[in-house]
């Protein structure tokens, strides 16, 4: 799986995550939220990541975005793969992994 898929994954499940919908006890779900929260705020001023939490966070289709967004659906694909490859470069770094599966024994 690419690094690309992996965070459209974490996107894809974060409502899952913010529920603690996951196998443990809900600690590593609460890490990706945060990871994934920073990572947007990371990126609030980018053109168009509101398609990125109006998808994946709100549920709302690609075509209903470029609607609302007056754009096309072609450009609204656009911009969501190049918002992800920005993301996944945050998400998917060695250091945001080691920081989503910390021991919190050790930590």
């Amino acid at each position: 799986m690419s690094a690309y898929e992996k965070c459209e994954m974490l996107l894809k499940n974060y409502n899952n995550y913010k529920l603690g919908l996951t196998t443990d006890d809900g600690k590593i779900a609460k890490r990706c939220v945060k990871m994934i929260d920073k990572a947007l705020e990371a990126l609030k001023d980018e053109p168009f990541i509101c398609i990125i939490t109006m998808h994946y966070i709100d549920g709302i289709s690609m075509e209903r975005i470029a609607e609302v967004c007056y754009i096309s659906n072609v450009t609204a694909y656009k911009q969501k793969k190049k918002l992800i490859h920005k993301l996944k470069n945050i998400l998917c770094s060695d250091e945001a992994i080691k920081e989503m599966l910390k021991d919190e024994k050790r930590a």
